[in-house]
């Protein structure tokens, strides 16, 4: 019902995505700079399962940093200066 609109479906937990994988973070980053969306049928899953083990700090400096590269991208300054 929505033009140019995509359905991306995440395998994991919890109502919500950004962050929690790294291919819905790209699909979502993807889509107000080159204005694309996902091809039908995609889906995600979830970078890491909770309650499992606690994340390495390897895959935590990584969501930190991908989630700074996102928001400098969609974000203005004024913004990303107020937040931080």
């Amino acid at each position: 019902m929505l033009p140019n609109s995509a359905l991306l479906t995440v395998h994991g937990w919890g109502h919500t995505s950004l962050f929690l994988s790294s291919c819905v973070d790209a699909a979502v980053a993807a889509h107000p700079l080159a204005i694309a969306v996902p091809a039908p049928g995609t889906a995600c899953e979830q970078d890491v399962v909770p309650f499992t083990a606690p994340a390495s700090a390897s895959w935590t400096n990584g969501r930190a940093e991908l989630r700074a590269r996102i928001l400098a991208e969609l974000m203005p300054d004024a913004v990303l200066r107020a937040i931080n």
